[in-house]
């Protein structure tokens, strides 16, 4: 099993450090944001933000409109490592932060997805394999929670089975805990009445009728012939169980009764060799297919596993990958490969020709994993921890990204699991770095202007807020205390006792701060299920909350803001809700219930109130921020601030004919986008035997907004003579058109498909 993006590496303890993320394939849009309820959202009160429809959790809606910013998946992948085709074509993918199963038609178009982040029926971790049977049921490999769920085509939720352990019908999958740095290991195939799964850290495949029952085991852990050492991957035939031996650097075969047939690999680059191959897929025309991750390739072998082709190098341009780790074939034989570190699917003919890709890259800009802190400065531009990725992301007023704050490391500057961000004077940035132990104080742009707390101060900070002369509270978490510091980062004082308990001003796992416009301190102290205030020097004044989900009562609370009029707004964690109470706890308001719809969260953990009185909420396992705006928000006090030119265009475009392509010496198309844009088309056509290829030049074009154009890309006559003569008489030949759409600010987007045309 790899780390997340392992780096080659000879044995398994290297494979856990952790994985660093990686720029998308394609420029996805700046923003991804979508409104529930129907149409699509606006931020901030653009045209078609949802409005007062559906409050939930809320007796009376607290809120006039909501939005979101970030993607929650509908489309966007977060390190994908399952992939499947289902009967009809649906092709079914999976990856390890999105808690979701997301269909595509073969082409690429989302159409439906289920699941969220949890433990209960229905709900999902990590996930580290995907599978369809006959009847067009889904299995899912849900890492996390050692188990496989099954489906209805739809995502009804029909069964599940296993559960920890190492007896026969339990699992050890290994890793998909969502935040463990581990990849989700487990791996699942369908042939006939069976289903197989790769039980990874248990090294073995255990075989199931397909209601979970009649649970045999074949396998064991070693080297040697019928052994297994982490298996990641399995495919099933009606006369083969073929397995990727992740650990061996092999594929082993089995019968499917699971008696030892053969085997084949052996570390290295070359023909036949693997470097941690990762799962392997078997077509109905005795191919067997490897995803081999370390080495950036699928390699073709024959179903007795004898070498026959490999492509792919590492990159992310169409036919490069970056650690594939998982893939399936349709029924005409084509490869679909889960490029998980690109963050998309690539799909492929049987002999390794590039048709198409898809995916919107769930860790690029704008995006997020975990999000959890966040504020907004003066003119309203909210400032995010994007917690696993290490970074913070930078928003302006309307929501449309700006720029990414931080990069990952220890080093001064550098970032771990940020928890809590906090703006002072001049637009400094203070961070609860959680994994590194310390606050760092950031200038505006990012760089290093000093660190707080290091040497063992500090331990797991979560927390943090900033006065007006500059001195800040700092919720240390891991000590079970919250800190008073100057602002040269001289120790004020504790605030309470500093003492671990639950009377009074004793704290537990405090992972919340807030200043009230008096000055006094609101705490989130998340162990105690309560919200504890102290006055500005730090002395206990009282407490509120108790264990439970009724209406002043509390579950994790994590996160704590204060609005200009003293109302506190709570991150009730482990209700999956925001609570409102006034200065001195009572309550005055609720939403949100556990889900995936607009105005529902799971597991929230970041709370913030804007100048203009708008709630910000980090919808933490649903990777997303939502914001609300309060029936009678606050009066506004923004004041201008940066704001992001546009948006990525929205491209669309087709060939406008796709017969006499040689007679015309031109390729036609029409394109469209929905702001101004400068489109680049770049063209391919091949065919014969050998293939020869043309790449005429590139067309560029400026768009206006929303106006279809005719474009045409013309070919020399010396070129498409010497492809007629490679055609002879043949008439079809391929057309690759990669269509690249920029907008204002750089914002791009970009399409690329494959046509079957006419000479």
């Amino acid at each position: 099993m790899g780390s997340i993006l392992p780096a080659p590496r000879p044995h398994r303890a290297a494979r856990r450090a952790r994985a660093r993320p990686l720029a998308p394939a394609l420029p996805p849009s700046a923003l991804a944001w979508t409104a529930a309820l129907g149409a699509a959202a606006a931020l901030f009160g653009w045209p078609g933000a949802a409005r007062g429809a559906g409050c939930p959790g809320a007796a009376s809606c607290p809120y006039s409109q909501a939005a979101i910013i970030g993607q929650r998946a509908e489309g966007a992948f977060r390190l994908p490592q399952a992939i499947a085709v289902g009967p009809g074509g649906g092709v079914y993918v999976a990856d390890q932060f999105s808690y979701s199963v997301q269909r595509f038609d073969p082409g690429g178009t989302f159409q439906t997805e289920w699941g969220q982040q949890g433990s209960g029926a229905g709900e999902l971790g990590g996930i580290g394999g995907v599978a369809a049977d006959s009847s067009g049921n889904v299995y899912v490999v849900d890492s996390a929670h050692d188990r496989i769920e099954k489906f209805d085509a739809g995502g009804g939720f029909l069964g599940q089975w296993g559960g920890p352990g190492s007896a026969v019908g339990r699992f050890r999958f290994g890793g998909g805990g969502g935040n463990t740095g581990l990849p989700a290991g487990g791996g699942v195939s369908v042939s006939g009445n069976h289903v197989y799964v790769a039980d990874t850290d248990n090294d073995r495949i255990e075989r199931f009728a397909l209601d979970g029952s009649q649970a045999a085991a074949f396998g064991s852990s070693g080297g040697g012939p019928g052994q297994l050492r982490h298996p990641e991957g399995v495919s099933a035939t009606p006369s083969a169980v073929y397995v990727a031996d992740d650990d061996n650097n092999r594929v082993v075969e089995f019968d499917p009764n699971g008696n030892y047939v053969a085997a084949a690999g052996g570390v290295g680059t070359g023909p036949g060799q693997f470097a941690f191959p990762y799962d392997v897929a078997a077509d109905k025309a005795g191919h067997v297919y490897v995803a081999d991750n370390n080495n950036y390739r699928v390699v073709k072998l024959t179903a007795d596993l004898a070498y026959q082709s490999a492509w792919g190098t590492r990159g992310s341009a169409p036919g490069q990958m970056i650690y594939p780790r998982a893939l399936t074939t349709d029924a005409a034989g084509n490869v679909y490969v889960a490029d998980t570190a690109n963050d998309r699917v690539q799909v492929f003919d049987p002999d390794g020709t590039f048709l198409r890709l898809w995916g919107i890259d769930g860790r690029g800009p704008g995006q997020f994993i975990q999000p959890r802190g966040l504020r907004s400065d003066a003119s309203g531009s909210p400032l995010v921890s994007d917690t696993i990725d290490d970074r913070l992301e930078r928003f302006d007023s309307t929501g449309a990204f700006l720029a990414i704050v931080g990069v990952p490391g220890s080093d001064t500057g550098q970032l771990l699991k940020p928890r809590d961000v906090s703006l002072g004077a001049s637009g400094r940035i203070y961070v609860a770095d959680h994994d590194n132990d310390r606050v760092d104080l950031l200038a505006p742009a990012g760089n290093p202007l000093g660190t707080f707390g290091e040497g063992g101060a500090l331990q797991g900070p979560s927390g943090v807020a900033v006065g007006a002369a500059g001195d800040f509270w700092v919720a240390d978490t891991g000590d079970n205390r919250v800190l008073h510091l100057a602002a040269d980062g001289g120790l004020i004082g504790p605030a309470g006792t500093g003492a671990a308990g639950k009377g009074e001003g004793d704290l537990a796992a405090p992972e919340g701060v807030a200043l009230a416009p008096s000055g006094d301190l609101y705490v989130a102290d998340t162990g105690n299920d309560r919200i504890v205030e102290f006055d500005a020097s730090g002395r206990f004044v009282r407490s509120w909350g108790s264990t439970g989900a009724g209406e002043a009562q509390l579950h994790g609370p994590t996160a704590i803001a204060v609005d200009p009029v003293g109302r506190v707004y709570v991150a009730d964690r482990g209700n999956s809700r925001v609570v409102e109470f006034d200065g001195g706890g009572r309550p005055l308001a609720g939403w949100g219930s556990r889900g995936t719809n607009l105005g529902e969260f799971v597991n929230p953990n970041g709370v913030s109130v804007d100048c203009a009185g708008r709630i910000l909420v980090s919808d933490t396992d649903n990777n997303r921020v939502e914001v609300f705006t309060p029936t009678s928000p606050a009066r506004s006090t923004c004041l201008p601030g940066p704001r992001a030119a546009s948006l990525a265009p929205q491209l669309a475009f087709g060939l406008a004919h796709r017969r006499g392509i040689l007679r015309t010496h031109s390729v036609r198309l029409r394109a469209r986008c929905d702001r101004p844009c400068t489109l680049a088309v770049r063209a391919r056509l091949s065919g014969g035997r050998p293939a020869v290829r043309l790449h005429p030049p590139r067309v560029r074009r400026r768009l206006p907004a929303r106006r279809t154009v005719r474009l045409t890309v013309r070919i020399a006559r010396a070129g498409v003579a010497r492809l007629a003569r490679a055609l002879g008489r043949r008439r079809r030949l391929s057309l690759t058109l990669t269509v690249r759409a920029v907008g204002a600010n750089n914002a791009a987007s970009a399409l690329v498909r494959i046509y079957r045309v006419g000479r």
